[in-house]
């Protein structure tokens, strides 16, 4: 029975990809083998403009984005724990009144000409209130955002406002 629901879980979440998956233009796949030539499967979508490219690499999820023109505006890269950022971010995240907070996910923001930011999101056991900490990796703080009733997705234009 566990075979048969697995097998169901698979096929539809296999569907709803590719639902929702387009085929990115030539320039844009174009662009995406310039940075990653070793990467074979990326699940392409399209949102506010921007084309966003979805894959692993190195053992992390990644996402990527290129305008129309196939110009790299944004790469993500999944991050296992804030354990993992630089110790800056990390001394100045734990030492923060979100220190105690349940971490979420940790994510790598990189730019092509933009320094790198690190974005922490927390939240709270048994209350409302999920929180993303925009940092510096020398843990500068750049800003929080409240995202309590939001997805909290960290999209180009959350950047280039």
């Amino acid at each position: 029975m566990k075979r048969v629901f697995g097998v169901i879980l698979i096929l539809m979440i296999t569907t709803s990809m590719a639902v929702f998956a387009i085929d990115a233009p030539a320039n844009i796949q174009a662009a995406f083998k310039k940075y990653y030539p070793q990467v074979e499967l990326v699940i392409w979508s399209q949102d506010q403009g921007y084309y966003k490219g979805q894959f692993q690499f190195d053992g992390y999820d990644k996402s990527i984005w290129f305008n129309d023109q196939g110009q790299w505006v944004m790469e993500q890269t999944a991050i296992g724990s804030v354990s993992d950022v630089p110790t800056p971010v990390y001394n100045a995240f734990v030492s923060s009144e979100y220190g105690s907070w349940i971490v979420e996910t940790v994510t790598l923001v990189n730019f092509p000409k933009w320094q790198e930011i690190f974005v922490i999101k927390v939240g709270q056991n048994n209350a409302e209130g999920t929180n993303q900490m925009f940092y510096q990796p020398d843990g500068n703080l750049l800003k929080v955002v409240d995202v309590t009733n939001q997805y909290g997705i960290l999209e180009p234009n959350v950047f280039l406002q």
